[in-house]
């Protein structure tokens, strides 16, 4: 389940998007003031306030001495007979003459093509001139009423073909201004905060402050966006929990929604760096054992987080008594894990059963002749091996058969069986070695007692030798 500090539930309609028709768009989340769209505002000494702020981490704050001036290259800003919404969050802290919040006009002009304001009433009111020599659309036209000082309003002013309307918080204003024609353009640039002159200037703050021609984003009453436009509705990440060993590193991954967002930056923060640290990236590094909560802010006025608990475990070793091993066909041996911690599970496996098995316990046991690993692993993931050869059984039985008609056995090596052969083909070629051939054989009754017996070269009527199957 989700923090509710990592959603917001709202669906994201198109009279609150940022989309074709939006043309600026100023967060006003740090002293740089910039347009989201790209073009230059002209900051004119106007302060950014970190204490009081709408949305994000700040506003722009008024004093009546200052303004921004933004440029109207692509004419963008030419609203013509076009559609139109400038909306915007103000927070008036005086309504001692004329507050300005939007101008179009070059400094020396009468008459811009329209200019949006507070009047001392509290009332939004606007000027609009078609003709740029009278405002014969408006002049000094209250469109909504009840805007608090002290406090935030939210302010929107439209424009839906033949009509323009006012709204203040989401209410819509009693009246509406109509219009037949295009609102004149000398292509001006925009002021917000004084209209250019030096008078009608603000006293307050304002924050997210956009400007969409080509729709009239709201033309009744409606609830005021509670969340920046432009940013993120949600942030999850793609684990919730992790468990890492002592010096391992994991990466965690933040997933922002929308994913069409222009800021999609985040603060990776650690709440111990003592135990598990953090990057600009997301990677996680583990430290020392302990539980540490790394979490993701969105940098977009959004605030919105989403957390991870890492759990850090003392790193895991294993080691094996043997790296090697040799053992016969049938042999067995057994191979002995150590682990430096006695609540870790180990689990064996051999790369090849058909070669050599191994249990549970690690007794392995040899099928037939080749070679395999037998792997040791840690609940935790940690390994460790041993090759081991399984050799050809060595074992064979040397039956000799005498001149008199007795037949001697003898359970020996290969390598006996080899050196017996060798000294009888000697001696059949007429060698000099010695007339005998001896065994050392145990003793049934009395393992501690190894006789040797002396089978001689001409007594010696045929032999055999039988190998033990090989599997």
């Amino acid at each position: 389940m989700q923090n509710n500090s990592n959603i917001r539930n709202f669906i994201r309609e198109s009279d609150n998007q940022i989309d074709q028709y939006s043309k600026l768009l100023m967060h006003m989340d740090n002293n740089n003031f910039k347009d989201e769209y790209g073009h230059t505002v002209v900051n004119n000494n106007v302060i950014y306030y970190n204490i009081t702020k709408k949305f994000g981490t700040g506003s722009a704050s008024f004093n009546e001495k200052n303004y921004f001036t933004v440029a109207d290259s692509n004419n963008d800003f030419n609203l013509g007979n076009d559609d139109f919404t400038i909306d915007f969050w103000v927070c008036p802290t005086s309504f001692n003459g004329t507050n300005s919040l939007f101008a179009e006009r070059k400094n020396t002009a009468t008459f811009s093509g329209m200019c949006i304001y507070i009047n001392s009433n509290g009332e939004l009111e606007i000027n609009a001139t078609s003709n740029g020599t009278s405002w014969d659309i408006a002049q000094l036209s209250v469109l909504a009423s009840n805007i608090q000082l002290n406090s935030w309003n939210h302010i929107a002013v439209c424009r839906q073909g033949d009509y323009i309307y006012g709204f203040v918080n989401g209410i819509k204003g009693s009246n509406r201004i109509p219009i037949h024609s295009a609102i004149f353009s000398d292509k001006s640039n925009v002021s917000i905060g004084e209209e250019g002159n030096g008078v009608t200037s603000l006293n307050g703050y304002l924050d997210e402050y956009r400007i969409s021609k080509g729709i009239a984003r709201w033309t009744n009453d409606f609830i005021p966006p509670s969340y920046p436009y432009d940013t993120a509705t949600s942030i999850s990440l793609d684990k919730t929990s992790l468990d890492v060993n002592v010096g391992e590193t994991n990466t965690l991954n933040a997933l922002i929604v929308p994913n069409d967002i222009t800021n999609k930056a985040v603060i990776w923060v650690s709440s111990d760096p003592s135990i598990a640290t953090v990057d600009k990236d997301g990677k996680v590094t583990a430290i020392k054992k302990g539980t540490a909560t790394i979490t993701a802010t969105t940098q977009d006025g959004s605030n919105l987080s989403a957390s991870c608990t890492v759990n850090v475990k003392d790193s895991t070793t294993i080691s094996l008594n043997k790296s090697t091993d040799s053992i016969n066909i049938g042999g067995i041996d057994n191979l002995v894990a150590t682990v430096d911690s006695s609540d870790v599970g180990v689990t064996w496996t051999s790369s090849d059963n058909s070669i050599v098995t191994v249990d549970k316990d690690g007794k392995i046991t040899g099928v037939k002749a080749g070679q395999a690993t037998i792997t040791a692993t840690t609940a935790d993931g940690k390994t460790v091996a041993c090759v081991v050869t399984v050799n050809s059984s060595d074992k064979a039985v040397l039956s000799i058969t005498m001149t008199n008609g007795q037949t001697k056995q003898y359970n020996v090596n290969m390598d006996i069986v080899n050196n017996f052969i060798s000294w009888y083909k000697a001696k059949m070629a007429g060698g000099s070695e010695d007339p005998y051939f001896q065994f050392d054989v145990t003793e049934s009754s009395n393992p501690d007692i190894i006789s040797t017996e002396y089978v001689v070269f001409n007594q010696i009527c045929t032999f055999r030798v039988d190998d033990y199957k090989n599997k």
